[in-house]
């Protein structure tokens, strides 16, 4: 009985620390910009000195980045750290409901923070057909595949699918998340080479 007591204590409290502060979607530096099956993408853009305030994960999320940028991270109660992020970096973390993660960040150095990130916050709700046989990354429920714009396209006819631009050209702008009717219509001799990365559930 006190045990329990105590375990209900101490949960009341992680939710009432997690209740200060806004989740990631509602920060003013990330961007939502598009929901659809199990995801939602963040356009997350911060310039240098920029801070965010502390916000709160709650799903799984990937990252993709646009240009090499520096960062300090801290959080609650720890100490603060400075990491690297490479130009054209993916990665991801596995957040849920009893195991969030509250940080926050600001921009070093010369170059602005520019990355897409994919909030996994629900299950698929409609069939998931492989898009690759061989994924350019694969971690935390995310699995990403490298295509061409035709490779794209052709996968369209399995349904909408939105993908993230990863090597631009002069239609598309790196970063941006596109949808399969966008490009589509889009579609132009000699502007068909970006490299578009499409996000699924694994």
């Amino acid at each position: 009985m006190r045990i329990g007591l105590i375990l209900c204590v101490f949960h009341l409290s992680i939710l009432a620390a997690q209740a200060q502060y806004v989740d990631v979607h509602e920060e003013p530096f990330h961007r939502p910009v598009l929901e659809h099956g199990a995801f939602r993408y963040l356009h997350v853009e911060a310039g240098m000195g920029d801070t965010t305030a502390m916000h709160v994960h709650r799903h799984p999320i990937l990252y993709v980045n646009t240009v090499q940028s520096q960062v300090w991270l801290e959080e609650p109660e720890k100490p603060s750290r400075e990491s690297s992020l490479p130009e054209g970096w993916i990665g991801s973390n596995w957040y849920e409901a009893d195991s969030v993660f509250i940080h926050r960040f600001a921009v070093l150095g010369n170059s602005p923070l520019m990355l897409t990130a994919v909030e996994y916050i629900r299950n698929a709700d409609e069939p998931q057909i492989a898009a690759c046989t061989e994924p350019v990354y694969h971690s935390h429920g995310f699995v990403v595949c490298s295509l061409s714009v035709e490779e794209y396209l052709d996968y369209c006819h399995n349904g909408s699918y939105p993908a993230i631009v990863y090597s631009e050209n002069a239609l598309y702008t790196r970063g941006r998340v596109v949808t399969c009717t966008e490009v589509k219509n889009q579609r132009t001799d000699g502007h068909n080479n970006a490299v578009l990365l499409l996000v699924q559930p694994q």
